[in-house]
């Protein structure tokens, strides 16, 4: 780091806008910064939901989008042509998630499994955020379904779990 070159009478302006984690709130705000001021880079949105629009568009405007969202599926699947100026920071995305799965059923010969999952689970963080980790397992599992054999239940608020659990997953 000390080798690198200072850079001084350097400004920083910050702009900010609310996604509330909504695809039109999202673009609309995005927009609304393009329009109105000189955006070099956009940091954020973390929501995928908002992130999506955003990082679609930013492709056509050349401007980097830095973000710790954009974790589902479709952000690695498509990277380089759809999102060719997103830069994601965060710790995990969902790809990776599926990666450490993929490693431990090999690790321990798993081959059949079953998902349960609630679809607005932990929706406080990020909307429909157990969908989204779900669906990057799912597809990524149906890829190498000569291998694995998968069985997938969304379970809602009123279903009797235990009678799904009999029912259905002794089956398997």
């Amino acid at each position: 780091m000390d080798n690198l070159p200072k850079i001084s009478n350097l400004t920083f302006s910050v702009k900010s806008g609310d996604s509330k984690c909504s695809i039109a709130h999202g673009i609309k705000a995005s927009i609304d910064l393009y329009m109105q001021t000189q955006i070099d880079v956009f940091f954020g949105p973390v929501c995928d939901y908002a992130a999506g629009p955003l990082v679609r568009q930013a492709k056509f405007w050349n401007i980097p989008v830095i973000t710790a969202g954009s974790m589902a599926m479709d952000f690695s699947s498509y990277r380089f042509e759809t999102y060719p100026t997103l830069t994601r920071v965060g710790p995990v995305n969902f790809s990776s998630l599926f990666t450490f799965f993929l490693r431990l059923f090999k690790s321990y010969e798993w081959t059949r499994f079953v998902i349960l999952y609630s679809k607005s689970a932990y929706s406080n963080i990020v909307t429909n955020m157990c969908h989204l980790t779900i669906e990057a397992l799912h597809y990524n599992f149906m890829e190498k379904r000569s291998i694995y054999q998968q069985r997938l239940f969304k379970y809602d608020p009123g279903v009797d779990i235990n009678r799904m659990l009999q029912e259905e997953v002794t089956d398997m």
